[in-house]
């Protein structure tokens, strides 16, 4: 019974409400343009106000609450503007470019519409429900994020990191430096491994000769210089070339690991080196 009382309250209320703005136009032709306007803002204000629409449903009971709407208007809608203000969702938007920095001379849009030209930090009111969020440079430059606002939520931020510039990256078209090529490293340590063998191989013949020697010449100690000299000269060859694979080693291995990390971390995490 006294939820049905309530609405005959309201309905009544509003009729009232109606009643003060006819008879407000009718009083003064003059003020007629104005009547119609608080009529027109009292009734679409509400509405607007059921579809979720909450910045157009304020501005038009910003409209209906002026002094020259009748009383009865300036009241409801005084209470209902301070409603929808306490209900209306606001965002803060904001902007980075890839390197972390803040953005903040750039457009802002909400679904299209160019609501900041200056990324300052301020909470922008905005309907519940879906928008697309967009920041644009002057340099052509821009990105959009897709986001669901909660009616009641206030001053959520929403951030989007600009993709990087095209002009920020190796000119004149050159390709992304990756680190380096693996091809120093392969020639080096096939180097390394050609003299690595080379040393055993002469040191092997060297020791081979000298036992040799020593069964022939060696044990009487009559052995000459044109005897030895071979031997020596390998045992010579076999040192330099055991020197010059350190050397390859330490060139493929400093040429190896200078590449790109990515590339270094793949090949050793490989069952299988493949050159």
């Amino acid at each position: 019974m006294r939820a049905m009382l309530a609405i005959m309250a309201r309905r009544v209320g509003a009729l009232l409400v109606m009643s003060a703005l006819a008879l407000t136009t009718g009083r003064a032709a003059a003020q007629g343009s104005e009547s119609s306007r608080c009529a027109e803002a009292y009734e679409r204000g509400q509405e607007l106000r059921k579809e979720g629409k909450l910045t157009a449903a304020r501005a038009r009971f910003l409209v209906c609450s002026a002094a020259a709407c009748p009383t009865v208007a300036r009241k409801d809608c005084t209470q209902w503007y301070a409603e929808v203000e306490q209900t209306m969702p606001t965002i803060v938007a904001a902007a980075k470019e890839s390197t972390g920095a803040d953005v903040l001379d750039a457009t802002l849009s909400i679904d299209g519409v160019v609501v900041a030209r200056r990324l300052d930090g301020r909470p922008i009111a905005v309907d519940p429900g879906p928008h697309e969020i967009k920041v644009a440079l002057a340099s052509g430059r821009s990105k959009s994020t897709q986001v669901v606002v909660q009616q009641g939520v206030r001053d959520r931020l929403v951030s989007v990191t600009l993709d990087p510039a095209a002009g920020s990256g190796p000119s004149d078209g050159a390709q992304p430096h990756d680190g380096g090529s693996i091809v120093p490293a392969v020639v080096f340590g096939g180097v390394a491994v050609i003299a690595g063998v080379l040393a055993i191989g002469l040191q092997l013949s060297a020791e081979s000769e000298r036992q040799s020697l020593y069964e022939t010449c060696g044990k009487r100690m009559a052995c000459d210089r044109s005897q030895k000299d071979p031997i020596d000269g390998k045992v010579l060859g076999a040192r330099i070339s055991l020197g010059i694979g350190i050397v390859a080693l330490g060139a493929a291995t400093y040429f190896f690991f200078t590449r790109s990390p990515s590339r270094a971390a793949n090949a050793l995490a490989s069952p299988v080196l493949r050159f």
